[in-house]
């Protein structure tokens, strides 16, 4: 009998180094295989709707339209790059692109008017093609955010949102300008907006100009000067049962092109004959830059929510001129 305890003993010791000893070589850590496979749960969320800030998945900041008014800019994407974890990459005063926590071009996805902005925006010679001023405020989304808005998202989203309509009964109309002294920068803007029994509107023209800015090493930038003009049109109906907005948008921009080619003798900055810093006129070489876009909004309300279709179509047409040549490349969304 005490034999057969000593044996169980020893079996049940030999057992335990056993178990011991395999459940060391799962820990070490040079069998990089092994671990590879204890992953860690992980969890994939996205939100469809409306939700609040502080409920929100990713970090998300809002610029305001107090802060947007107050920010000198030459554009739409100029005028948000000094937010916290958010810059540009721009060729000129009238060319930006958003770069998010260091990525951009197609890893950023911008939206306006409800629709995903599809230009030629990711073009080196190519910006947002957005008029600023038809611009209330300014969503941005750090992080990847593919689940919502498709696999261009993975650095962030750029939301930008127009006015809201106003209360019924109310119209208003405005008038706003700016000017700059670097590069003479004049702008001003005319809109008219009103709601009368539901039926509402928002119409705005602007025009933006600008000469050659200066900088301490060159005086002024040969090709820095540009032409913006953008039209928008909002028609729609506010009713108890939701909403139906018609919404058109036209944008054209006229920019030279810096080029940075200097004198092998002086050093200069090389112009064409008979360039003048301060002209507001293009110079060669120059794009001209065409968008139109069609929006139409509908919302339906519902017992337990809302039930939301939004239609858009876009056409994008740029053309370059250098000398007696002209490229011209067209892009079209639906």
């Amino acid at each position: 009998m005490k034999a057969k305890f000593i044996i169980l003993l020893l079996l049940c010791i030999c057992t335990t180094v056993a178990a011991q000893d395999k459940h060391h070589h799962a820990d070490d850590s040079t069998d990089v295989f092994f671990r590879h496979l204890q992953l860690n749960e992980l969890t994939v969320t996205g939100v469809t709707g409306d939700t609040k800030l502080k409920h929100a998945t990713t970090p998300v900041s809002i610029v305001s339209p107090q802060v947007l008014r107050a920010t000198a800019s030459t554009n739409i994407i100029d005028a948000i790059a000094h937010q916290p974890g958010v810059s540009q990459l721009t060729t000129s005063g009238s060319i930006s692109k958003p770069i998010i926590r260091g990525l951009g071009y197609n890893r950023v996805v911008v939206m306006s008017e409800g629709v995903r902005q599809e230009g030629q925006q990711w073009g080196d010679e190519h910006g947002v093609e957005v008029d600023g001023s038809s611009v209330n405020s300014v969503e941005i989304l750090k992080g990847p955010a593919s689940l919502m808005y498709g696999s261009d998202a993975m650095a962030g989203v750029v939301i930008l949102h127009a006015q809201p309509t106003l209360a019924e009964g109310e119209m208003r109309a405005n008038v706003s300008s700016e000017y700059q002294t670097n590069n003479g920068l004049f702008h001003y803007s005319l809109q008219m907006a009103g709601n009368q029994k539901g039926f509402v509107w928002d119409a705005r023209y602007s025009d933006k100009m600008a000469h050659a800015y200066k900088n301490k090493y060159d005086g002024y930038v040969p090709g820095s000067q540009f032409r913006e003009r953008a039209g928008r049109l909002m028609l729609g109906l506010n009713k108890s049962w939701g909403h139906s907005r018609l919404t058109w948008t036209a944008y054209h921009l006229t920019p030279s092109i810096v080029e940075g080619e200097r004198d092998p003798e002086t050093g200069e900055l090389e112009h064409e004959e008979g360039w003048k810093g301060c002209q507001y006129s293009k110079s060669l070489p120059f794009q001209q830059v065409k968008h139109y876009k069609l929006v139409w909004d509908n919302s339906l309300n519902l017992s337990s929510g809302y039930l939301k279709a939004i239609i858009g179509y876009q056409q994008n047409r740029r053309q370059e001129y250098e000398g007696i040549r002209s490229r011209a490349t067209r892009a079209r969304n639906i």
